[in-house]
This record gives C-alpha cells, sequence and structure tokens, in this order.
C-alpha cells in the first residue's frame, strides 16, 4: 500500500530530472563497472586498495610538483622551460590531476626572465 509521502517523492524525483540535475552525473551512459564479472567476495577491499593507490600516487605528485615547477622556472631557455611544463603536465595527468596552463606558465617564465 503507497505511503502518503510516496507521492512528495516521486514528484521531488520528477522535478529534479525534469530541472537536469541527473544529467551529466560522472558514469553517465557507461556500463556498470564490474558487472559482468564473477562474484569476488573481496571486491570491496579490492576496490579500496586500489583507490587508495591512486591517492597516494596522486599525494606525491602533488608533494613534488613545487620542486618540478621550480627546476621548469630555473631553465636557461624557453624551449627548455616548455619542455619542462609539458612534462609536468603529463604527469599530473597521469596522476589524474588536472593540468597546468603551460602558456601561462611560459608567459610567467618569460616575465622572471626579464632584467
Amino acid at each position: 500500500m503507497p505511503r502518503p509521502s510516496d507521492d512528495f517523492i516521486e514528484k521531488a524525483i520528477t522535478d529534479a530530472i525534469d530541472a537536469g540535475e541527473f544529467s551529466g552525473l560522472p558514469g553517465e551512459g557507461e556500463p556498470i563497472a564490474g558487472l559482468g564479472d564473477s562474484y569476488d567476495p573481496a571486491w570491496w577491499a579490492k576496490s579500496k586498495i586500489q583507490k587508495e593507490r591512486a591517492h597516494d600516487r596522486e599525494m606525491a605528485v602533488r608533494e613534488d610538483l613545487p620542486g618540478l615547477l621550480r627546476r621548469a622556472f630555473a631553465a636557461d631557455t624557453e624551449g627548455e622551460a616548455a619542455t619542462r611544463f609539458s612534462a609536468i603536465n603529463a604527469t599530473l595527468a597521469a596522476a589524474a590531476i588536472p593540468r597546468l596552463d603551460e602558456e601561462a606558465l611560459l608567459d610567467k617564465w618569460r616575465r622572471a626572465q626579464r632584467p
């Protein structure tokens, strides 16, 4: 038997869908990960370990970032600086960290080179 709150909840969900609040969520339109895999009783622990390792990699890159930027800004030529900034962005992308604006960094490097 439906409860009185069911209509309210259904209306709230319908209104949210109509307003687009469920659009563009991560994983939308993609198959559910691991759905076709055989059952593994340790699935949650394995997933948690994988996420923690990714987090550890991200934190290591974030700790190294100031030193990487210092070395890039210490470059003698613009080409060398550009190469270093590009390498930094590749490292960030591999750790799922948003990339830096290379052109803005090069502009800052150029300004630092002026006497």
